[in-house]
């Protein structure tokens, strides 16, 4: 049974940091929206109870504009974010 606490995000959940963050926090009870880009790792995500996977790509405007909708609608809104996204490397001269 998920908390009462509210529904949390988990951006890049499906390896490392993110996906562990995602199975504790849905092990313990909590409701985990999981944010990832691949179809097989959606699927993984979606299979663990707790966890609702969303298709994000935080450089995609309009992924990020579709999981804003979605848990707007829902009436729950989000108790916590962890932006775990990697980040891109920019050379300079």
């Amino acid at each position: 049974m998920a908390r009462n606490a509210g529904k949390n995000g988990v951006t890049s959940a499906s390896t490392g940091i993110g996906r562990n963050l995602t199975e504790t926090l849905a092990e313990n009870g909590y409701h985990v929206y999981a944010g990832a880009r691949k179809d097989a790792d959606l699927a993984a995500l979606d299979a663990i109870e707790n966890v609702t996977a969303v298709r994000l790509d935080v450089t995609r405007q309009d992924q990020v504009d579709a999981v804003v909708e979605m848990i707007s609608g829902s009436g729950t809104g989000l108790y916590g974010l962890v932006n775990n996204t990697g980040s891109k490397r920019i050379q300079t001269r």
